[in-house]
């Protein structure tokens, strides 16, 4: 669990912080954005929709990593998933994982199944205080980290993209040697990314109508 705390000119980071500390971080005046790595331990995801006042239904949902995108609007908070896309050089093949955002007053929590993502740059604009986002409210975190998981869309995209191109000029180099494992791969992929992004939409416009304060 790491936490960034930002309140007029002060900013603070912590790493792997403990469930007092995060209580004691929620009760000051100022905005906190917390990213969890790991979203099946139950203890911990009690213990947070207890301090964020998450309803029971939101915190299965935040462990349930089988679900489509969707956005629900609670009365204290927003709750959306949503899949990162991200392309793994090791496998050669598309990575795809579960996220969760809450976002309610004054606080913003994201959930990630493991290690590693998409959020560098925002993390970046948090600790050097670019644009405004210590400035506003945890709605225009939300929109920022969103935003990040879009855009590496794009290069998840692009990289699939190359791999379909050579995967084509191979086969019309020799089409005596058709890898119709390969083929199928790339289909799977392709099926997989249209999966994760279209429900995206629809998440979108209900957040563009919703009538919440957030």
């Amino acid at each position: 669990v790491d936490l960034m705390f930002y309140h007029l000119d002060v900013f603070e980071e912590h790493h792997n912080v403990d469930i007092e500390t995060l209580r004691c971080f929620r009760e000051k005046e100022g905005g906190i954005w917390v990213n969890v790595v790991g979203v099946h331990d139950v203890t911990l995801l009690r213990a947070l929709g207890d301090i964020f006042q998450l309803h029971p239904l939101t915190v299965e949902d935040i462990a349930n990593t089988d679900q489509r995108p969707k956005y629900e609007d609670y009365p204290n908070y927003l709750f959306c998933v949503l899949n990162m896309i991200q392309y793994d050089e090791k496998a050669q093949e598309l990575a795809l994982e579960h996220l969760s955002f809450v976002a309610g007053d004054h606080f913003m929590i994201s959930f990630q199944e493991e290690e590693g993502d998409v959020f560098d740059n925002v993390r970046e604009r948090f600790r050097q205080n670019k644009g405004k986002l210590r400035q506003a409210n945890s709605d225009r975190c939300m929109y920022a980290l969103m935003d990040a998981v879009v855009d590496g869309y794009f290069v998840a995209l692009e990289k699939l993209g190359d791999g379909i191109d050579a995967c084509e000029d191979g086969l019309f180099a020799n089409i005596e040697k058709v890898d119709l494992a390969e083929i199928h791969s790339f289909k799977r992929e392709v099926l997989d990314f249209r999966k994760s992004v279209w429900p995206l939409r629809d998440e979108l416009s209900m957040l563009e109508r919703t009538d919440s304060p957030l």
